[in-house]
């Protein structure tokens, strides 16, 4: 599969439903290139928000968490706004184990309640 003209791994390594009363409005799913090149691996995502057309985005450069940079991108498309605390809020780490991990690298999470999660440290 390709996402920006990159090749991805098939499986992804993240994947967040988001509800709003118990329909899902939002999906983000992120995947590792392939091949990594000068810069390291990078992050490219597919992201749907209910009535708009799926995002795709990838990162670039070096020495930063591309994970959480990218999931920092999906949380400004979901609330329209910066979320303090939300650099660094790779979902896998505050969630898995918890009501929320569908197992594997699934999540799913009310809306409310997310940004509750990432907000608070």
């Amino acid at each position: 599969m390709k996402i920006k003209g990159s090749k991805v791994e098939s499986t992804p390594f993240a994947v967040l439903e988001v509800t709003y009363r118990g329909e899902v409005v939002a999906r983000l799913r992120q995947f590792w290139t392939v091949n990594s090149g000068t810069h390291g691996a990078q992050v490219c995502s597919l992201s749907w928000l209910e009535g708009q057309d799926e995002i795709k985005r990838k990162t670039t450069g070096c020495g930063y968490d591309k994970a959480s940079d990218n999931f920092s991108d999906f949380l400004f498309d979901l609330f329209g706004e910066h979320i303090p605390g939300s650099g660094g809020a790779d979902i896998r780490h505050r969630l898995i184990g918890t009501k929320y991990h569908l197992g594997g690298n699934a999540f799913r999470i009310a809306k409310t309640t997310l940004k509750k999660k990432i907000t608070r440290r």
